[in-house]
């Protein structure tokens, strides 16, 4: 429980997170996400670490938001920081074998290589 609320911590003192960024920590806004969506909101915005709510979405485990913004058309493909994409964190992690597929199925390149020279590969 303390790693939890100490991940929740750090995410709300970003910069540059924004309301799509919050929404994607927490269960039951589905609706709310589907309403930011659908007034225009820019689903790319990078938080001050370069993640975009997938990211967020993935690391939160919320994987009916994550469907939601690679539906919506968010980039699988986007790097953090690090150089790190969506589909390195999910092969990093046990139980994200949903996460991997849909990525996958979204176009993520399993050839990005993050700042290490690792692809989700390796």
């Amino acid at each position: 429980m303390f790693d939890f609320l100490k991940r929740i911590f750090t995410y709300n003192n970003n910069t540059n997170f924004t309301e799509l960024h919050s929404l994607c920590i927490d269960q039951g806004n589905l609706s709310k996400i589907q309403d930011l969506i659908n007034s225009g909101i820019n689903i790319e915005q990078k938080d001050n670490k370069g993640r975009t709510a997938l990211f967020i979405a993935l690391e939160f485990g919320n994987f009916e938001y994550f469907k939601l913004l690679l539906k919506s058309n968010a980039n699988p493909n986007i790097q953090d920081e690090d150089g790190v994409t969506c589909l390195h964190i999910a092969n990093s992690s046990s139980g994200y074998a949903d996460f991997k597929e849909l990525l996958l199925e979204h176009g993520a390149d399993p050839k990005i290589k993050d700042k290490h020279g690792k692809t989700y590969l390796m």
